[in-house]
Parts: C-alpha cells; sequence; structure tokens
C-alpha cells in the first residue's frame, strides 16, 4: 500500500487543469467513484488505484507518490 496523503488533492487539481468531471476520470481510470472520494479520507492507497489513476490523467504514476 501506498501512503495516500496528497492524492485527493492532486486528483482536484488535475481534474481543474484537464477539466475533466469525476464521471470522466472514473471512467478512464476504470475507477468507481466512491474509491476516488475515498481517497480524501484515506490513509493508505492500493498500487492498482494509483495506476488506474496515471491513466485517467495521462500522467506518470510517480505524479501521485509523496515528494521527499
Amino acid at each position: 500500500m501506498i501512503p495516500a496523503q496528497g492524492i485527493h488533492k492532486k486528483i482536484m487539481l488535475l481534474m481543474a487543469e484537464k477539466g475533466l468531471t469525476l464521471d470522466e476520470v472514473c471512467s478512464k481510470g476504470g475507477l468507481k467513484r466512491q474509491t476516488v472520494y475515498h481517497l480524501k479520507y484515506a490513509r493508505l492507497c492500493s498500487p492498482l488505484t494509483i495506476h488506474k489513476l496515471a491513466k485517467a490523467f495521462d500522467v506518470p504514476v510517480d505524479f501521485f507518490f509523496p515528494e521527499s
């Protein structure tokens, strides 16, 4: 599992930058709305979810990793 801190903020930032709705992100990444919403409060995120988010936003997977 990957620390989820900051992932929801990055999702919201990318949605605004790319003009995507939550439904579009979910459709492109094969995610459920509930999964994306849950990331706002989650402590951990699965690697599979990170890969799906990267696919949905067309960004590298490491975009979602915490910065050191």
